[in-house]
């Protein structure tokens, strides 16, 4: 067999070869081969980041933007090895975040959101599929501060000769005859959003204003222009002139009634372990401040309590007593023939006497 290295390239080489058989015979063998060229193939795609490459026997996802280029060794239909070379351009995709602010409950329709938003902090999320040159998806997140639609009550008052009240985004014409009216308007509060305001709106005619009040004696009473405190127990009239803050005269007329507040003071001397009950409660020694309920007619009254504690006093006596002249001793009004602990019928400091009687019988010849 002969051998030949053959050309790199696609042809038909013929060739012949003469030996021997085994007979000794000459053979002619004539060859004819065809000799196949290594194949080559290019390929060229673009995906977005992120995505995987599964085509022409390829299998990649890279991981950052850019230009990549990959090999793949394979056979070719005729057998030859064959190398497949994969030009790769991966395209960035874009991420944008936007912080917006909406009232409650607003329909957000910005960066192609459609929705209604009730929660502080809400985040959107929308992909927009091919929006980039490139034909990568963008995802566009808002992040929102939703502000609160608030509710908020004024009170205020005005002089009747200024004929309409235009403060705190409220504009009332006043009404004739009436001296105090309530108005509901919707407004923009701090942060734009719609805002339900109640304005409790009291008239003034100029006129005098009589005011009756009560308060306990040593208490303050600062209202309408008065500050006061009277610590006697009665009824009292004050005048005060002053400019409200609409800027009309008023004289006001205070009557106030200054109720009594009582304080009392009690001792109570008790017996080592005992209690005092007091309005259902019980105290022991020491000096307790107790709180009366008040009534319409007087204030809250304070009892200091003291308590004093007597000791129980414990004796021990001891007695001889000869027993062929005396067969008992006379204790309390009773006979005793045997020591033990007994009870004296005269108490000290109004506590018990605890004696220990110790007897000693003798016998004598």
């Amino acid at each position: 067999v002969a051998t030949r290295n053959m050309p790199a390239n696609k042809h038909v080489h013929n060739d012949t070869n003469v030996y021997k058989t085994v007979n000794g015979c000459d053979s002619v063998v004539h060859l004819q081969l065809t000799i196949n060229d290594s194949v080559v193939t290019r390929y060229a795609a673009s995906i977005c980041l992120g995505d995987r490459y599964t085509q022409n026997g390829f299998s990649v996802q890279p991981t950052s933007a850019g230009v990549f280029q990959y090999q793949n060794a394979r056979k070719s239909s005729t057998g030859c090895d064959s190398t497949a070379i994969l030009t790769l351009t991966v395209n960035q995709t874009y991420s944008t975040t936007y912080y917006d602010e909406v009232c409650e409950g607003e329909h957000y329709q910005k960066y192609g959101f459609n929705t209604i938003v009730t929660a502080n902090g809400t985040r959107l999320t929308h992909n927009y599929n091919t929006q980039r040159p490139s034909g990568c998806d963008s995802i566009v997140t808002v992040v929102l501060t939703v502000r609160p639609r608030s509710s908020s009550n004024v009170v205020d008052y005005i002089c009747r000769s200024e004929g309409v009240y235009n403060k705190n985004g409220f504009h009332v014409v006043l009404p004739t005859g009436l001296k105090s009216i309530m108005v509901k308007d919707t407004l923009r509060n701090a942060y734009g959003c719609d805002s339900i305001a109640t304005l409790s709106l009291t008239i003034y005619d100029g006129k005098d204003t009589a005011i009756t009040a009560s308060v306990c004696e040593g208490e303050r009473y600062s209202s309408f222009g008065f500050d006061t405190t009277i610590y006697v127990p009665g009824i009292y009239h004050f005048k005060h002139s002053l400019k409200t803050t609409n800027g009309c005269d008023s004289v006001i007329t205070l009557t106030i009634t200054v109720k009594p507040t009582y304080t009392n003071y009690q001792t109570v001397n008790i017996c080592q372990g005992d209690s005092v009950n007091y309005g259902g409660k019980f105290y022991k020694s020491g000096t307790h401040k107790i709180v009366y309920a008040h009534s319409a007619a007087y204030c809250d009254s304070i009892l200091w309590l003291t308590v004093n504690t007597n000791p129980i006093v414990r004796e021990t006596q001891n007695v001889r007593i000869c027993r062929n002249v005396q067969g008992s001793y006379l204790f309390n009004g009773k006979n005793l023939t045997a020591s033990g602990v007994y009870y004296d019928t005269v108490p000290f400091n109004g506590c018990i006497k605890i004696i220990t009687l110790n007897l000693d019988f003798l016998d004598t010849a």
